[in-house]
């Protein structure tokens, strides 16, 4: 080959350039070759009319073209180029193929390194972006992920994890947390990217939940909170790192809420971060009513455009459900938005409540965040007061003195097992058409009748919670995808679509009349099961549906075994060591005490298998409960020794005479 230059003017496309696709990044390369000037020279063949084809570099010439055109090198520039010595298709076809197949490429982790020695070498964020034609964004996830633990780092390179687990580990700067995460984890779910994350950011508060939203990043961040934003993340995903300041703020932002309100004449108003259902069901409604007044005009605007919107948030679903394969993202989405404008109608009603003297002088207020915010309820008595007829009786339960904290189990365990307890009774309703149909009656005259959304296990918006706990094992809570209870809830939902249920609502009206009673009553049930929740919050039980438990004899050993990896090894140690206490006795605890961890864990293991043992959020009334033994029998019920004796002995003593006297 000879070298020389040539103006782009001379250069036209070869047909025998290999590349037919691809090659679209021309602004990246163009930056590129400002930045560093072209490295590599063209090879070109001899064309007609005194042209030359490009055989390789065609994306090159199209970079250049580019700057000449932004007035970065000049109209008359001239462009190294190779010219083949071998003018033939065939040779042409060869020498643009090997450029290609010949070249290997740059593994990513030596692509991160480079971009790390560029800026450590001085060369600014915004230079590097420029000079190679990306974002800064794009730089700065390379510097993180080449500053990810050189072991695990080097563990990427040979194979050992992928990129999107490597991106999950960079979260951190730590790499003693990393490698602790890592090292960890065992099976392949809980190295899962999105596991990775919630076991780097277990201690952090993410910036969408409800207590960051109501404080605001900006106020958190001014008190001098630290942010940690995942720059992996499509949503933008950050983390709080200081949870006990944005708690802290949230109270002082509560107490404002809590005096504004107490300013309207009530005789209690309480603040809480977070109050369940549980909790919020201790506060019974005062037995008056309030009296609704005018809305003013930005109210009732409001109300308006919320309606509009809830129009077209369901129109908006139902074509969305219309498409073979769902987006159950975008339609959780919506649900969320949904659920979060009717609660905001619902705070603009009360709002409009006006109390009488007498019930702001017997009730109070409460004042809490909730998933979908701030929650002010007015018009609440005391735990220990209820309201008969028009009367409230009782006496509010005394305070009691704060007992010395003992060790429990974390929410988000909580969380968990009450997914387990919830699945475990969804599963008994969904075939049981004697509980389900019992629990919609009273779940609707509850809500229908009375307006009264306390008191009952069922969601009648209705509610998917199956779906919820999709979403947790999605997540990475692979263990409720083992069990027994989720398992027959996903074949119920197979085998109601088998079965021909469309999902067209229109054709599913009139597939649902062409049944059977049977089946309807059937499908009744196993819908009834769906919208089933048993528990949330912190205790992770819900009063009702203890209930249903107790009515079903719901026994959550059928359902739920404590493993060292779903359990054991996710709570306290004390806690271990006391479940080996309550099943095998003090002598097996009082052995362990002492104890590494791991070694507690992997006896504990052993030690429960089969051994019926739960943690309190998951135990009936009945648990611990020793089966009842079967009565001795009276000795006339005894079995007759005629039974016991050889066959041929007790017929001759059958047939023997009297003897004679």
């Amino acid at each position: 080959m000879n070298l020389t230059t040539l103006p782009l003017s001379a250069l036209q496309p070869s047909p025998q350039n290999v590349r037919k696709t691809g090659g679209k990044s021309i602004p990246e390369l163009a930056a590129n070759i400002r930045a560093v000037g072209l490295m590599h020279n063209l090879v070109v063949r001899t064309g007609i009319d005194g042209k030359y084809e490009v055989v390789d570099g065609s994306r090159r010439v199209a970079a250049l073209r580019v700057l000449i055109e932004q007035d970065h090198l000049p109209a008359s520039y001239e462009a190294p180029c190779a010219i083949m010595a071998a003018n033939t298709d065939e040779r042409a076809t060869e020498a643009s193929l090997s450029t290609f197949i010949m070249r290997e490429a740059l593994h990513p982790a030596d692509q991160f390194e480079a971009f790390r020695d560029l800026v450590e070498r001085g060369t600014s964020i915004a230079d590097v972006a420029a000079h190679f034609g990306v974002t800064e964004l794009f730089v700065k996830q390379r510097l993180k992920l080449a500053n990810v633990s050189p072991r695990l780092f080097d563990l990427y390179r040979q194979g050992g994890m992928d990129l999107e687990q490597l991106q999950a580990l960079a979260l951190t700067d730590d790499h003693e947390a990393q490698e602790n995460v890592w090292d960890k984890t065992t099976h392949r779910h809980e190295r899962e990217p999105m596991e990775l994350r919630r076991r780097l950011t277990s201690a952090e508060v993410r910036a969408n939940s409800e207590l960051a939203v109501f404080v605001g990043l900006d106020a958190y961040v001014a008190a001098g909170g630290a942010v940690r934003k995942d720059l992996f993340s499509t949503n933008d995903d950050a983390y709080l790192t200081d949870p006990k300041l944005l708690r802290e703020l949230a109270q002082q932002k509560l107490a404002l809420v809590a005096a504004a309100v107490e300013k309207e004449g009530w005789s209690w108003v309480e603040a809480h971060l977070t109050l369940d259902h549980s909790q919020l069901y201790e506060y019974q409604a005062h037995p008056s009513r309030p009296i609704v007044t005018k809305p003013s005009k930005e109210v009732t605007d409001r109300k308006k455009a919320i309606a509009a919107r809830l129009e077209q948030i369901h129109q908006e679903v139902g074509d969305l459900e219309q498409v073979e394969e769902w987006d159950e993202e975008a339609i959780d989405a919506l649900r969320h938005e949904e659920d979060t404008l009717k609660l905001e109608v619902e705070r603009l009603d009360r709002d409009l409540e006006k109390w009488s003297d007498k019930a702001k002088t017997e009730a109070g207020a409460l004042v809490f965040l909730s998933h979908f915010g701030l929650q002010v309820h007015r018009g609440r008595l005391r735990p220990g007061q209820q309201a008969k007829g028009d009367k409230v009786t009782g006496t509010p339960k005394a305070d009691k003195p704060a007992a010395p904290k003992k060790t429990e189990l974390g929410e988000p365990m909580i969380r968990r097992l009450s997914a387990h307890r919830t699945l475990a009774l969804q599963a008994l309703v969904s075939t049981n058409v004697d509980v389900a149909l019992p629990l919609l009656i009273h779940a609707m005259a509850n809500r229908l009748l009375f307006n009264n959304s306390g008191g009952s296990a069922l969601h009648i918006n209705p509610t998917n919670s199956f779906e919820s706990h999709d979403l947790h094992i999605r997540a990475g809570a692979k263990d409720l995808a083992d069990g027994v209870a989720w398992k027959a809830m996903k074949a119920g939902v197979d085998v109601w679509l088998k079965k021909g249920l469309p999902k067209n609502s229109d054709a599913m009206r009139e597939w649902i009349f062409k049944q059977s009673r049977d089946t309807q009553l059937q499908l009744l049930a196993f819908l009834t099961a769906l919208t089933l929740e048993a528990g949330h919050g912190k205790n992770g039980r819900v009063p009702a549906a203890d209930a249903i438990a107790g009515i079903l004899k719901l026994d959550m050993a059928k359902y739920w075994q404590p493993t060292p990896d779903t359990f054991l090894a996710q709570v306290p140690k004390a806690l271990v060591i006391e479940a080996i206490k309550e099943t095998c006795g003090k002598a097996d605890a009082d052995k362990l005490s002492d104890a590494k961890r791991d070694e507690v864990i992997a006896s504990a293991g052993k030690l429960l298998q089969g051994k019926g043992w739960l943690p309190k959020v998951l135990r009936g009334p009945n648990y611990g409960a020793k089966p009842q033994l079967a009565a001795p029998a009276p000795k006339s019920a005894k079995a007759p020794a005629a039974k016991k004796a050889p066959a041929k002995k007790a017929k001759t003593a059958v047939k023997k005479k009297p003897a004679k006297k």
